[in-house]
């Protein structure tokens, strides 16, 4: 079994948004025994509606959207805003 740490940080705005950057994927083998090529990233259909999705379940509403994502050195990096707003 292979295990990762992932870091993440949250920041709070002024106006009280909450804000998480983490690293979203990387190059490295999933636990399904996948590996998503990192320069392969698309994202130019994601950046028109870049919901967040409770556990990838398009059944349920978006838990937040991504106000930035990008491939960097390490992988797919996002910062998401979170809906604080409903249940």
């Amino acid at each position: 079994m292979h295990r990762r740490i992932i870091t993440a940080s949250t920041t709070r705005a002024e106006d009280g948004r909450s804000v998480t950057s983490f690293l979203a994927s990387t190059g490295g083998e999933a636990r399904d025994g996948h590996v998503v090529k990192q320069s392969g990233w698309d994202l130019e259909d994601y950046r028109r509606n870049p919901v967040i999705l409770w556990a990838h379940d398009g059944s349920l509403p978006p838990i937040g959207r991504a106000i930035r994502a990008e491939v960097g050195p390490d992988g797919l990096e996002i910062d998401v805003e979170w809906d604080e707003g409903s249940e």
